[in-house]
């Protein structure tokens, strides 16, 4: 925010405060007047009274005068009160009030706030029709009020309901109020709960709710009829307001043709129904929820948060709850008692999440929108305190369309981009996901019908080049920003690329965009234009590296599929069914299967296969043969790596050598990383080793050699590898049966190399513990030999 001018910043913070205030109704706490703006903001007061008559005088906001002077947004007033004209200058806040309230209800008594800590209950959110119809009934001056919630399973029906009481206390102003009565219908002993609520009143001023009424009998119902109407003919300060619950929104309809007064009929949607803005809240909320319980902090990383979200749940919110409960458990059973913090993490998340998981693609295209402007990738709740993220996506406000209001109008870089060719660089690389995210568009559509013809290369799906789908998409936000009036670059243009260094390509793009649509690109859009068509005529298809899981069962492929699309990375692996045991023809016809598939997948930037076993040597080679030689087998199959492989490779410039260097660097026991060199080293000793298993001493030796190059200051080093592992595999064998190789001189040998001597002997004791050796210093010598060539 620091990097815009001050007019741009002051519009943005009073365009957030004058939507916050329309929501509310409440314009009474606006703080835009030039002397609070300025403690905010840390600038001169002076600077911001200018600044605001200014864009008062340009027609951007309106000015109400009085004492204080505030200032609001005219845009957004007139949108959110579909307004065409509106004056610039108000007397004072009660014309305001006038023009914008027109109910003709005091604005203290609307109850706004007792709906305001509820999630959904923000502009165009899902709550907000349940609450209109709430507040018309706890508005309509008549004694008795009534409600009928029904909603699914596990909606917040109870949640809801209380805060209407809470509504009705607001309104009431009552000076002890008292908590309201439930009543369960679905109990044994609901009969006899009613009628002692008939015979004996609760707390004057007590509000009454009635849950499970679906699981009510008929002859039941109808006692509870009889009681409601009743109650109407009563003092209505006894029991101002009551309220029935039911899943069975059939029930609902029946039971409102026959209470009096006419209840409020509400309904509370799914929560697979609301938006993702509030489904993120919720997964916030129920991780806070357990933070609290347990006093401790809780920490939570993008793949399982993503898994939550993307879920459909049964019961709702409370299968939601339920599942983060389970989650933490895990978490709490397996890091306890070592851990003073619940760090949630993939294996911690029951199955029921990753089952229920559909409509991956949807969900990431709406979370994209929301990473706009708050971050979603990682998480870390502390006790009685609000999560950051909460609370500021909270704040954010829906458009009509489930979008943020403010997403489509400003073009604002991606977190990680602080530069327009970062910007760039980041948008060729999600090119596809923008054409998921925008293909909706028709502004997105116009574009690509009128630039694809210039491009090169094939249209991709529909026609559209796949490749330059995100400058497709990025245009598509400047015109229509530029067609709104509401254009704010996301950079500066870049000094280094002056007009006149722009390509010819470049300018004829953007001379065909402003032809088509009317509008004059500013310089910094046509330097992402030449910046981008220069990355992706250098990257035409970034050679990302695929992925690739042999499995001996189909059953288990399945499991790992699921497990794999819940994580919502794009870049998802391939599955082969392969059975080591086959022969013949069906072996023939296996092999050829997958390595069919594998080529097909293979993008030109490596392959890592991950197996649940060792793979044979002939598969092994013909995979070397047929898709070359970048590839990285890893020989443990696990959830664990394969979120490790998606998590890493959704970068399409991340290669194998980067990938092997990670799970060296953390803890390699779960898995085994196969390259080439690590099949051909164990190839050649488990043909030469007489009684030693290749695989057990391979995995020694490698540890042995990452610790003495630890102690050296190594660098890996293929030709290093091969030496040190052969000549040891073959050294141990030799010391099992006695025998050891003659070095002249070693021992002066080993004085001058004193220093190498020791990181090789202190490198090599687990090895001589392990098989219960002593490797003489002859021996040591030809190992010290070996690393004094790369010292």
């Amino acid at each position: 925010m620091d990097s815009q001018s001050l007019p741009s910043q002051l519009r943005s913070i009073i365009q957030k405060k004058t939507l916050q205030a329309a929501i509310s109704k409440n314009y009474q706490e606006l703080d835009t007047d030039a002397l609070t703006l300025s403690i905010d903001m840390n600038y001169n007061r002076s600077n911001i009274s200018r600044t605001l008559n200014n864009l008062n005088r340009g027609g951007f906001l309106i000015k109400v005068r009085g004492r204080p002077t505030y200032y609001l947004d005219r845009k957004t007033i007139c949108d959110f009160y579909n307004l065409t004209q509106i004056p610039l200058e108000l007397e004072n806040l009660e014309q305001l009030k006038r023009l914008f309230l027109t109910e003709g209800r005091s604005i203290s008594r609307i109850p706004i706030t007792a709906f305001h800590a509820l999630i959904g209950s923000g502009a165009n959110e899902s709550l907000q029709t349940a609450i209109n119809s709430a507040m018309k009934a706890a508005l309509y001056p008549s004694g008795l009020h009534a409600y009928l919630i029904t909603g699914p399973l596990g909606t917040g029906k109870k949640s809801f309901c209380q805060t209407v009481f809470g509504m009705e206390d607001e309104l009431r102003h009552p000076k002890d109020p008292h908590p309201p009565v439930w009543v369960d219908l679905g109990a044994p002993a609901a009969e006899r709960t009613l009628e002692e609520l008939a015979a004996q009143r609760p707390a004057r001023g007590s509000c009454v709710g009635f849950l499970n009424a679906e699981q009510a009998s008929g002859e039941l119902l109808s006692k509870l009829i009889a009681w409601c109407t009743l109650l109407a003919q009563e003092d209505p300060e006894q029991i101002p307001a009551y309220a029935i619950l039911s899943s069975d929104p059939e029930l609902g309809t029946r039971l409102a043709d026959q209470l009096y007064p006419i209840p409020a009929l509400i309904r509370i949607p799914e929560l697979d129904r609301r938006s993702i803005k509030e489904r993120v809240l919720f997964v916030l909320s129920a991780f806070q929820r357990q933070c609290d319980l347990l006093h401790l902090p809780v920490t939570l990383d993008r793949p399982s948060f993503q898994s939550f979200l993307a879920a459909c749940y049964p019961q709702n919110l409370r299968s939601l709850n339920n599942a983060v409960l389970q989650a933490c458990q895990n978490s709490y059973f397996r890091s306890y008692p070592c851990s003073d913090t619940l760090s949630v993490t993939l294996s911690d998340i029951p199955d029921c999440v990753f089952d229920a998981t559909h409509d991956v693609q949807k969900v990431m295209g709406a979370v994209r929108d929301l990473e706009a402007r708050v971050r979603l990738d990682f998480f870390k709740f502390l006790p009685q305190k609000l999560c950051p993220a909460f609370a500021q996506l909270r704040e954010e406000v829906l458009g009509p369309d489930g979008r943020l209001l403010h997403a489509a109008g400003t073009l604002r870089p991606q977190p990680a981009c602080d530069t327009l060719f970062l910007q760039c660089g980041y948008d060729l690389k999600h090119s596809r996901a923008s054409y998921e995210s925008g293909r909706s568009s028709k502004t997105f559509q116009l574009i690509s019908r009128t630039l694809s013809p210039l491009l090169p290369g094939e249209g991709g799906e529909n026609g559209v080049p796949a490749l330059y789908c995100g400058l497709f998409q990025h245009l598509a936000q400047a015109v229509g920003a530029l067609l709104t009036k509401s254009y704010q670059p996301a950079f500066p243009p870049a000094a280094e690329l002056p007009e006149e260094n722009l390509s010819s390509k470049a300018a004829q793009l953007a001379e065909s965009v402003e032809s088509q649509f009317s509008v004059s690109l500013p310089l910094v859009e046509r330097q992402y234009i030449h910046i981008y068509l220069e990355n992706a005529a250098e990257n035409p298809n970034p050679t990302r590296v695929r992925i690739a899981v042999l499995c001996h069962w189909s059953e288990i492929i399945t499991v790992y599929q699921r497990y794999a699309a819940s994580l919502l990375y794009e870049n998802q692996p391939v599955f082969f069914s392969y059975k080591k045991s086959s022969v013949g023809r069906e072996r023939e016809l296996q092999l050829r299967h997958i390595l069919d598939g594998m080529r097909r997948a293979q993008e030109g930037g490596g392959l890592v296969v991950i197996s649940d076993g060792t793979p044979d040597e002939e598969l092994v080679k013909l995979v070397y043969q047929e898709i070359g030689r970048n590839v990285l087998f890893i020989t443990q199959l696990s959830q664990e790596i394969i979120r490790k492989a998606l998590m890493f490779f959704d970068d399409p410039f991340a290669t194998l050598e980067d990938f092997s260097r990670l799970l060296a660097a953390g803890d390699s026991s779960h898995f085994m990383v196969e390259s080439r060199i690590t099949m051909r080293i164990k190839s050649l000793i488990s043909d030469t080793l007489v009684f030693l298993d290749a695989g057990k001493v391979y995995n020694a030796l490698s540890d042995a050699l990452a610790a003495i190059s630890d102690r050296l200051g190594l660098a890996h080093n293929d030709s290093l590898v091969i030496r040190f592992i052969v000549h040891s595999a073959f050294t141990i064998e030799r010391a099992i049966r006695g025998e050891c190789l003659p070095y002249k001189k070693a021992d002066e040998y080993l004085r001058d190399h004193k220093e190498l001597y020791q990181a090789v002997k202190g490198g090599l004791d687990p090895i001589q513990n392990l098989f219960n050796i002593r490797i003489p210093d002859t021996e040591l010598a030809y190992l010290v030999e070996i690393f004094s060539d790369y010292v």
